[in-house]
């Protein structure tokens, strides 16, 4: 099993030895086993553990098997608590899903790690497709789960319930049964108790059957999605994208469209609907990792700014990261240098002295500058992006630079009044976007 394991990662280019990888542990034998499937593998891992304190102390001996397990194999053990106000908010198990989620993307960011690893297996690729066909979902919702979307990995999908079982059992991996897997009150256990277990009691061949299909869905929605992704979906960079109104105004059906080209954005169908429905720009939905957003020209997809930087301090020249962009600053000194207006995608900003440091950031309600060409009036950049019909792309692509609490630049598109070139202006701030 080992092997199959280090195999099925290989060959799907799931992670590296470079990688540093959060694996999400219960305690259950599933969880556990691929905690020990890693270790032997041998790469750089961590661990995440959320009590959701659902069933007494039975929760506590989960967290506390798992953290004594970390402390005993010298590994990082992070730790939650599922928040009460939670609980009773809409269905348990979708709420639960979003908040575990979105707490390990924050681990990601926080502690720089590069992977999330879940245990699903393949009897959990069966359940789903069930679950999503009692609830009437269309290709893409019976299309079983991929062994990578994003950042988040799926190692165990190679191995069955009963593999994982056997594999425990040799091994002799601790781990814990929780007692509500039995209950049937969750449409999950009820396909897992029931329905599987009679499918498997009449021949292990209606399983083998069942998984055949679901590869052949798989392979029809990555056909679909291959056929019609690029002539639609605009990659604008690595964490933003765009479908433009005219590229899909004579496709009848707008809704199924986007519903394929977002496949990988995890978006349900009613998100969809509800989107283009949606009666006023700027109108939004989201999910625990993305968000769409209706603009002007089209549809503005893009993941939420929570896990991004929101302000950098520029303490000398040089070439910066702020998110997914590279801003080049560089000084000049006019009585030694000149400037080139005509060079594109540049913007100048004059001073009498050294203007270091200065603030580069997202921006803010709130925000107020004096743009040049106003004689000095101030005005609120929300109404400049409405006076100057800025698009929501635009809006988003912009930076302000900031000194003193001042603002003195909307970069890239229009510097203040306090900082433009003048006759006096010994040093002149050069920047622009690599």
């Amino acid at each position: 099993m080992l092997q199959q394991f280090k195999s099925h990662i290989e060959k799907d280019k799931l992670c590296n030895k470079h990688d540093t990888i959060l694996l999400a542990i219960s305690g259950g034998v599933d969880s556990m086993v691929m905690l020990d499937l890693f270790i032997k593998a041998e790469f750089n891992i961590e661990v995440a553990h959320i009590n959701y304190k659902m069933r007494e102390s039975d929760s506590d001996d989960d967290e506390q098997l798992v953290k004594s397990f970390c402390i005993e194999n010298n590994i990082t053990f992070h730790n939650n608590e599922f928040p009460k106000e939670l609980k009773e908010k809409g269905n348990f198990q979708e709420v639960a899903r979003d908040y575990r989620y979105d707490w390990f993307q924050n681990l990601c960011y926080e502690f720089t790690i590069t992977k999330i690893a879940t245990a699903h297996h393949s009897d959990d690729v069966i359940e789903t497709f069930f679950i999503n066909l009692f609830r009437g979902s269309g290709l893409k919702g019976l299309a079983s789960m991929q062994s990578m979307h994003g950042n988040i990995i799926r190692p165990m999908l190679p191995f069955s319930k009963d593999e994982i079982y056997k594999y425990a059992e040799v091994n002799n991996i601790k781990f814990r049964e929780d007692s509500s897997n039995k209950s049937d009150v969750y449409l999950r256990n009820f396909i897992r108790n029931k329905l599987m277990a009679d499918i498997k009691s009449k021949s292990e061949n209606y399983i083998k059957g069942i998984s055949q299909s679901i590869n052949n869905i798989n392979r029809s929605q990555a056909f679909i999605t291959e056929l019609i992704g690029g002539n639609y979906l605009n990659k604008l960079n690595e964490t933003e994208w765009f479908i433009y109104y005219n590229s899909i105004e004579n496709i009848n059906d707008k809704t199924l469209l986007l519903y394929y080209l977002l496949k990988d954005f995890d978006f349900n169908i009613h998100q969809i609907e509800n989107i283009i429905n949606a009666e006023l720009l700027s109108s939004k939905v989201e999910n625990s990792e993305f968000e769409i957003i209706k603009d002007r020209e089209g549809y503005f997809i893009r993941k939420k700014s929570a896990l991004f930087v929101q302000s950098i301090i520029i303490e000398k020249d040089g070439v910066y990261d702020f998110n997914d962009k590279k801003i080049q600053i560089d000084t000049i000194n006019t009585e030694e240098q000149g400037l080139n207006y005509s060079e594109p995608g540049i913007q100048y900003l004059g001073f009498e002295t050294i203007p270091f440091p200065f603030i580069l950031r997202k921006k803010q309600d709130g925000d107020t500058f004096k743009p040049f060409g106003l004689n000095g009036v101030s005005q609120s950049i929300k109404k400049y992006f409405v006076d100057h019909k800025f698009s929501l792309t635009e809006k988003e692509n912009s930076l302000i630079i900031e000194k003193n609490e001042i603002v003195l630049s909307l970069f890239p598109y229009r510097v203040s009044e306090d900082s433009r070139v003048k006759a006096g202006s010994t040093y002149v701030l050069k920047v622009r976007e690599l």
